[in-house]
């Protein structure tokens, strides 16, 4: 067997401490889509009346049922998905599931599937994580994509299972190849310390001119801006005063902006 790809997008932050758990992760629960079909309840897929991608596993690895993703398969291939969207109060410390899966081999690619799951604070992903196999896997075999401590700003998940090449547009891949997901579940998370979060102001926000006036409830020390990739872009330490005034050069975009444990949304123009 090839060996296994975890890639692992690194984040420096911080969080805190809830219990959380996927919404019929362990794919238990199934609903009609009015034909011929099922869908996992809670779960979003490619499924209608006619076609389908996703489908109910009786083999399963825990309980009853699993859940397997294929290619959809129409004038051409399609990359199959499934996706769960839910509310989140911290950022476990893992992501753990039972796999299975084929992955074609053609004559001038391998293909793939994946897993990934990434945290959102409202519309925008602040921090993601992506398992990628490349290699087939003909036993239930658990997978464990170690998470960050992220500060809890995050208040969205998102899990998602893809089945073929992600390409453009259609002829995506090959129609044998397709993963089997079952048990998805989050360990518990790294601390359980709550961080004391100080009142903190960012003026103004959003921010045209690269001055960032910033005051605080409780003395800051250091300032640092992370970007939506989780990679530092500004760090100014601070001599413990309850405010300052910067002077940041920086793209159009949205960044995180983390004053030791307490981080706000900040927006430039």
């Amino acid at each position: 067997m090839k060996a296994l790809i975890i890639i692992l997008v690194s984040a420096l932050f911080f969080s805190h401490a809830s219990s959380q758990e996927i919404p019929n992760g362990t794919l238990e629960s199934w609903e009609s889509l009015g034909g011929w079909f099922e869908n996992p309840t809670n779960w979003q897929t490619m499924n209608n009346q006619i076609q389908t991608s996703t489908t109910k596993e009786t083999n399963s690895c825990e309980g009853e049922f699993a859940m397997k993703v294929s290619p959809l398969v129409s004038i051409e291939t399609v990359m199959g998905s499934a996706f769960i969207e839910f509310s989140i109060q911290s950022i476990p410390s893992s992501l753990s599931f039972c796999v299975k899966t084929n992955i074609a081999e053609e004559e001038f690619f391998t293909d793939t599937c994946r897993v990934i799951i990434s945290f959102w604070n409202g519309e925008v992903a602040f921090y993601t994580e992506e398992w990628i196999n490349t290699a087939s896997i003909e036993e239930w075999t658990e997978i464990s994509i170690p998470l960050n401590q992220i500060e809890p700003l995050m208040d969205g998940c998102k899990v998602e299972v893809q089945a073929s090449y992600p390409g453009e547009g259609l002829g995506s891949g090959s129609i044998d190849t397709w993963i089997s997901v079952d048990d998805l579940t989050f360990e518990e998370i790294n601390s359980v310390e709550e961080y004391k979060k100080s009142d903190l102001t960012i003026y103004p926000n959003p921010n045209s001119t690269g001055e960032v006036s910033i005051s605080s409830s409780v003395p800051m020390s250091e300032v640092i801006i992370f970007d939506l990739l989780g990679n530092e872009v500004f760090r100014h330490n601070v001599a413990f005063s309850n405010s300052v005034k910067l002077n940041v050069e920086l793209t159009t975009g949205v960044y995180l902006l983390r004053v030791d444990e307490s981080a706000r949304k900040l927006i430039i123009e």
